[in-house]
C-alpha cells in the first residue's frame, strides 16, 4: 500500500483572499442598493406629497400661463417688489395678482365675468420683478407657500408624523407673448 501526500493541485476551497475580495465586492454592492433604494423611497414620498397636494403647482401654472396669454407686465425697475403684478394684454382683461394677508389673489377687471378669486393659502413669501437687462423683457416671481403637513408618513418622508408645516417656494421666470414681438416662453 503506498501511501499519498496531498499535493497542491488537489486542494479544495477558498484562499483567504480569495473570501476577502469577495465580501469587500458583495459589501459595495450591497451599498449600492440600498442608497439607490433611500433615494427612491424619498422621491415617491414627494411625488406622492405634491401629486395630494396640487393646489401650489395648479397657481404657479396658472400665474405662468397670465403672464404668457398678456402683452406686457406693469412697469417696474430690476428691483423685487411685494406690490401687486398687474398683466395688461391679457384676452380677459387685466389680470392682477396680489398678496392679501396670507393669500394670493387672482383679480380680472374686463369684459370677462371672472372677477376676484383666491387662488393660493397660506403664501408666506410674493415679490416679482421685471428684469430688460437682458434681450427678451422677462418677469420673474417668487412664491413661497405652506404645503398641506398630512398623509403621517409620506409627508414625513417616510419616516414619522409630521409635526412642522413645510414651506416650498418657487422662482417662476416667463416672459410675455408680445415682448419683443415674439411669443412667451
Amino acid at each position: 500500500m503506498t501511501h499519498r501526500t496531498p499535493s497542491a493541485h488537489h486542494s479544495r476551497g477558498f484562499s483567504l483572499l480569495e473570501v476577502v475580495v469577495s465580501v469587500a465586492i458583495f459589501s459595495i454592492a450591497l451599498l449600492i442598493a440600498s442608497r439607490l433604494l433611500l433615494e427612491s423611497q424619498m422621491r415617491m414620498a414627494h411625488s406622492s406629497r405634491r401629486a395630494l397636494d396640487p393646489v401650489g403647482d395648479v397657481a404657479v401654472e396658472q400665474i405662468r400661463a397670465d403672464v404668457r396669454a398678456g402683452a406686457g407686465v406693469s412697469p417696474r425697475d430690476y428691483e423685487w417688489t411685494w406690490m401687486p403684478l398687474e398683466i395688461f394684454g391679457h384676452p380677459a382683461g387685466t389680470v392682477r395678482y396680489e398678496k392679501v394677508g396670507s393669500e394670493l389673489v387672482r383679480r380680472v377687471e374686463g369684459d370677462t365675468l371672472e372677477g376676484q378669486r383666491t387662488l393660493l393659502t397660506g403664501v408666506r413669501v410674493w415679490r416679482w420683478r421685471l428684469r430688460r437687462d437682458i434681450p427678451l423683457p422677462l418677469v420673474e416671481i417668487e412664491l413661497g407657500y405652506q404645503e398641506t403637513a398630512r398623509l403621517g408618513l409620506l409627508a414625513a418622508g417616510g419616516t414619522r408624523e409630521a409635526s412642522a408645516p413645510v414651506t416650498r417656494t418657487q422662482l417662476i421666470a416667463v416672459s410675455p407673448r408680445q415682448a419683443g414681438g415674439k411669443r412667451g416662453w
